[in-house]
């Protein structure tokens, strides 16, 4: 059985716009904690474009919260009791760096999870979903993010990142 997060529906909320200075300053603390590539991690949360305590119901019985609209399916997860112990809703909503670093464990949970050989942009597609039609739509979004920053700030294509 699964133990869903109750968050009451008059808590939905759209939140406040985040400056891209502190949306960086919280991805550069949580990639020095959890190594995933920066502008990997920003493009997720330029296609999740959530915003500090966001807090959006889903067709399930899950929620997402914040700036990297963590599910709350992740509650349930052994590695999210263990690492984020006491961290409840609220405070994954409404703690945009709390909530940056999550999306980098998430990110960097799903990078461990590859086989040899499998595209790094597998694991950025079952951040969001691991069915395939859902992580196809949401990785094109992302890999469209990527390229267009790194073609803005001229990094191009880290192909170190690319496979496992």
């Amino acid at each position: 059985m699964i133990d869903y997060v109750e968050i009451p529906r008059s808590f939905e909320t759209n939140g406040t716009a985040v400056s891209q200075v502190v949306i960086e300053r919280c991805v550069d603390k949580a990639i020095s904690r959890h190594p995933v590539d920066k502008y990997l991690l920003l493009a997720i949360l330029d296609v999740e474009n959530g915003r500090e305590g966001m807090i959006r119901k889903n067709a399930g019985k899950t929620w997402d919260l914040g700036v990297g609209q963590i599910n709350t399916i992740q509650f349930r997860e052994r590695w999210f009791k263990h690492e984020y112990k006491g961290v409840n809703w609220k405070e994954l909503a409404g703690n945009t760096c709390l909530n940056i670093d999550v999306a980098a464990r998430i990110l960097e949970l799903r990078i461990s999870e590859l086989k040899t050989g499998e595209s790094i942009f597998n694991a950025v597609g079952h951040y969001h979903s691991k069915t395939p039609k859902y992580k196809m739509n949401y990785l094109q979004l992302v890999m469209k993010k990527y390229f267009a920053r790194a073609k803005r700030i001229g990094t191009g294509f880290n192909l170190n990142q690319a496979s496992k």
